[in-house]
């Protein structure tokens, strides 16, 4: 993060008069200007300073402009310096053609008018100017004026060879905004633009001069702590950082609470090249992102866990296609009677080398890699068409009505309710046949899309039910206009019925206001007699859990 220096110019003469005078010239321009008593002097300047320009004398004793040039263009670090050469008025042909040989670009002759100086200068300096301004362009980052992905990988490979060759630690953090997409869809993109300027404004003003910051693109941000003593001491920045970016930030009168998750990995100890660090301080800011507002040290155990997590994604993406999904079912009785009343559709995978995958881990890695739509809609359709089966095999073609739990990407599917319905129909089914779940979470993400959907749904006969009711945050004057039927207790009370009276008085709430609300109510977790007796006198009107049996495969309830 070295501050911006002023283009610089080299004038060389072994007169101190004519440097002088040549300097005092060009002092309205915004540049640094360096002067060369002789072709030696000229040459050490060279290897000290990056210039855009060179005035260079041709006669000096010694070393003269031509040999100083030669030697300058032998070099390919300097070659493409631009060299004007300054010359005797009385210059013969050919020692001007010697000039342009050596490389030179132009030629001023002794004495000259300062219009006629300051007039090529000027030429040469717009050329620089534009340079570093596409430089910048192409190594910057447009909104937040911070390095860009492209300096990034320079500035790391600098920072490696300058750490193995002086047995130095550096640190690379990756940075990621907690729910910077909600602000982006909530309050538009203008906001979150300046949301980002913001906290890169906030992380470079706590870091040294010596590291280096990069916007990494959407609300990703890399940095690298140079020259550390302690790996700990990259978990001290990443903490104050942190605490930088809680600080709440007033945008067009809207007060807004950012968060983000950092992960740190170490040279050498996390890996020695890019490529390693890189992907070690990915895996970090993974892990701290299922935290959320936390900071992660890469770790062997995370390498272990992200290989597996991407062994998961490779294996879900072929698990239809390898028929390794299957449907359980689970019976839902009558508190009152304990007869069957419905059954619910459990997914389960079985993969052959990874064994069985519980769907608490790979129905979330499905929504996060885009496959729940497809997985969803293939559940549908097997629970659909076992129906059929079972309404076949049937004497009087009698079925109870199957519950099948949606996601809340599912459900705002475009015309996900005409597609059910067009399902229903093609199967030959009654509207009733099928029921859906949907977690308490799930409807309160977008609860005026679940409205909608759901009042289709229920229009064509497709009963509803809020599952897990209670683990959420459900606002009451949505619930009353959401058309669902039943509420599903969530077993983490069932579970506690008659060890826990907070979990007692919860339940009986909970049933208390689904009727008031004219809902049904399901107990799911459901294990002992003793839960089952406290559920009835409750006034619970189904029951689900293990006591009345497990998830079973659809043979087990063929008639």
């Amino acid at each position: 993060m070295n501050k911006a220096t002023n283009p610089a110019l080299l004038i060389v003469d072994d007169k101190i008069n004519n440097l002088h005078a040549t300097s005092k010239m060009l002092q309205h321009f915004d540049i640094d200007i360096h002067t060369a008593l002789s072709g030696r002097e000229a040459l050490q300047a060279v290897l000290n300073t990056p210039f855009f320009l060179i005035l260079m004398d041709v006669n000096m004793p010694g070393m003269d402009g031509l040999e100083t040039v030669s030697l300058i263009r032998g070099n390919n670090n300097y070659r493409n310096i631009p060299i004007i050469f300054l010359t005797a008025e009385d210059a013969d042909q050919q020692s001007l053609l010697s000039a342009y040989s050596e490389g030179g670009v132009d030629y001023i002759t002794k004495p000259f008018h300062p219009l006629v100086l300051s007039s090529k200068v000027e030429l040469f300096l717009n050329l620089k100017l534009t340079q570093q301004k596409y430089v910048r362009l192409a190594t910057s980052d447009v909104l937040t004026g911070l390095a860009n992905r492209q300096m990034y990988a320079q500035f790391q490979e600098s920072t490696l060879s300058y750490s193995l060759r002086n047995d130095c630690i550096f640190a690379v953090l990756f940075l990621d905004l907690d729910h910077f997409k909600a602000i982006n869809d909530t309050l538009g993109h203008d906001v979150g633009d300046r949301l980002l300027k913001e906290v890169a404004h906030r992380i470079k003003n706590g870091l040294r001069q010596s590291d280096f910051i990069a916007r990494m693109g959407g609300d990703e941000f890399a940095i690298i702590l140079t020259n550390i003593h302690h790996p700990k001491y990259a978990g001290t920045v990443a903490q104050q950082i942190l605490q930088r970016i809680d600080d709440s930030l007033v945008i067009d009168g809207v007060t807004l609470r950012c968060s983000a998750s950092i992960g740190i990995a170490c040279y050498p100890s996390c890996g020695e090249t890019s490529s390693e660090l890189n992907k070690a301080a990915d895996i970090a800011m993974y892990k701290a992102k299922e935290l959320r507002h936390n900071i992660q040290f890469f770790s062997n155990e995370m390498q272990e866990e992200m290989v597996y997590r991407l062994d998961l994604i490779k294996a879900l993406n072929s698990a239809i296609d390898n028929k390794e999904l299957n449907v359980l079912y689970q019976k839902k009785v009558c508190a009152e009677t304990a007869e069957t009343v419905g059954l619910e559709a459990l997914l389960r995978w079985n993969h052959p080398a990874l064994g069985a995958v519980e769907p608490s881990i790979f129905i979330p890695l499905a929504e996060e890699i885009g496959l729940i739509a497809r997985i969803g809609s293939w559940v549908l359709q097997a629970v659909a068409q076992q129906i059929v089966e079972w309404r076949a095999a049937s004497s009087d073609e009698s079925c109870p009505p199957v519950a099948v739990n949606v996601s809340p990407i599912q459900l705002s599917e475009e015309n996900f309710g005409e597609k059910l319905e067009a399902l229903l129909t093609n199967m030959g089914l009654p509207s009733g046949a099928i029921e859906l779940e949907l977690t308490e979470t799930a409807l309160m993400e977008d609860p005026d899309t679940a409205i909608r959907v759901l009042s289709y749904i229920q229009n064509i006969g497709v009963r509803v039910s809020v599952d897990d009711f209670g683990s959420g945050y459900s606002s009451f004057s949505y619930l009353r206009k959401i058309p669902i039927d039943f509420l599903k207790i969530d077993l983490s009370f069932t579970r506690d019925i008659g060890t826990s009276e907070d979990a007692d008085v919860i339940v009986r709430a909970i049933i208390n206001l689904a009727h008031t609300l004219k809902f049904k109510v399901i107990a799911e977790g459901v294990e002992t007699q003793e839960q089952v007796k406290f559920l009835s006198d409750e006034g619970c009107d189904y029951l689900q859990g293990y006591f009345f049996g497990k998830p079973s495969p659809a043979n087990t309830f063929s008639q």
